[in-house]
């Protein structure tokens, strides 16, 4: 790994889970990934919610469906669907998958035509047209 990227790692952490992830990285995206794991690596929330991102880039990586992934995460971690959807925002961004969770995740809350990830757990305000 280049030395001046480890340089800039601020938790020892980030670059075994570079290397791991590497593999399931949309090689268009690997310079997106590295930057996300080096400016979120300054506190303990980031750094957990950078290891949920990189357990679900792996699972996916590794074959498994887009819904048992989330699901395995979410279980594994006790995860409200707001830290799912912050990890598949991510995920999707950099996997070599991220597409298709993207779209898989849209469709489960009933927005397939979204082009960003859905969070369902922000809540929006819209006034009826005839207010």
């Amino acid at each position: 790994m280049n030395e001046d990227l480890l340089k800039k790692f601020k938790n020892v952490e980030m670059p075994k889970i570079l290397e791991e992830t590497t593999p399931f990285i949309n090689p268009e995206k690997l310079e997106d990934w590295k930057t996300i794991l080096v400016s979120n690596s300054d506190n303990g929330f980031k750094i957990a919610m950078l290891r949920l991102i990189a357990e679900l880039i792996t699972l996916l990586g590794k074959g498994e469906t887009c819904e048992k992934a989330c699901d395995l995460i979410a279980a594994k971690y006790a995860l409200t669907v707001w830290h799912v959807a912050t990890a598949v925002d991510f995920a999707s961004r950099v996997s070599i998958r991220g597409e298709e969770l993207m779209r898989w995740w849209n469709n489960r809350w009933e927005v397939p035509d979204r082009v960003t990830v859905v969070n369902p757990s922000v809540l929006e305000l819209k006034k009826k047209k005839d207010e």
